[in-house]
């Protein structure tokens, strides 16, 4: 796909319009939900990097070595080349296994602060709303429902909504 970017800034400059200006794209500055999610894609890349490069050796049959070559030079060819013996696929095994348990807690704890977060939300959304009007007496009046949101509440509703669906796109993704 190319990019137009220069092609519309002209175009916006034919309507004086000011042209697109690229975001400049900071971690600090994200909310911590962001933050933490980056953090554990970071991670988990890292990991996928790391089980990508061992897999050759990982899954060789040949016999490991009988002797190593501890050789500077040669250190890193040969380590990358030489199958792993059986306790270090068992080491290896385990240090992945307890990374993957602690992505997958991370994960979880995430999903649940979110799901927090919305209860919050709906609770003090319908809070506010009780207490308008005149509050038990309104309701009671009005059937015993709660009183209709205003254009600013159902506005805030669907904010709060696109926010929910879009973290949740994240943590599905992660």
């Amino acid at each position: 796909m190319a990019n137009i970017t220069s092609a519309f800034n002209a175009h916006l400059k034919t309507h004086n319009s000011p042209p697109v200006t690229p975001h400049a794209y900071n971690i600090s500055r994200i909310d911590s939900f962001l933050q933490e999610a980056y953090s554990i894609n970071a991670r988990i890349a890292d990991l996928t990097r790391t089980l990508r490069s061992t897999r050759p050796a990982y899954l060789s049959t040949a016999p490991p070595a009988r002797h190593r070559r501890h050789n500077a030079q040669n250190a890193t060819t040969h380590d990358a080349a030489r199958p792993l013996t059986h306790e270090e696929r068992e080491a290896f095994d385990a240090q992945s296994k307890k990374l993957l348990k602690q992505l997958n807690a991370a994960i979880k704890s995430l999903s649940q602060a979110e799901e927090v977060r919305n209860q919050t939300l709906d609770s003090v959304a319908l809070s506010k709303r009780a207490k308008g009007g005149m509050g038990a007496l309104g309701r009671w009046a009005a059937g015993g429902a709660v009183t209709a949101k205003s254009p600013q509440e159902e506005a805030e509703e669907a904010k709060n909504n696109t926010l929910a669906a879009f973290r949740a796109a994240v943590i599905m993704f992660l």
